[in-house]
């Protein structure tokens, strides 16, 4: 499951479903939900049942975070905790967020480079 911060105005939200899609792509065999924590439906909780009726046996939440701030520190374990408490056997784990990974020091390098060197 990709979770996304959200926002008040839907296209904002696309961009979420769309690295959903291309992760779906990639990995056919998986079921994929987007949901968001913040702003935008669906909620964590309801992305979660929705990967269920789909058929997941397990959830991996990807937090789609650069930072971990106060959604990554606190809201999300509180919330991924009351999952566990609602699905109880389900595995449900939480990836590190984005971070500063090296990788995204490339794509910012190559936005810099779209723009032109100058």
């Amino acid at each position: 499951m990709l979770l996304g911060h959200g926002s008040r105005r839907e296209e904002a939200n696309r961009g979420v479903g769309e690295l959903a899609a291309q992760v779906e792509r990639r990995f056919p065999q998986r079921v994929v939900e987007v949901g968001y924590l913040a702003h935008g439906r669906p909620t964590l909780a309801e992305a979660v049942a929705a990967a269920l009726r789909r058929g997941a046996q397990e959830v991996v939440v990807v937090p789609l975070f650069l930072y971990d701030g106060v959604h990554v520190r606190k809201d999300i374990p509180e919330q991924l905790e009351e999952l566990r408490q609602e699905y109880p056997g389900l595995p449900l784990r939480c990836t590190a967020s984005l971070g500063s990974d090296p990788r995204i020091t490339e794509i910012v390098l190559d936005r810099i480079r779209e723009v032109g060197e100058g």
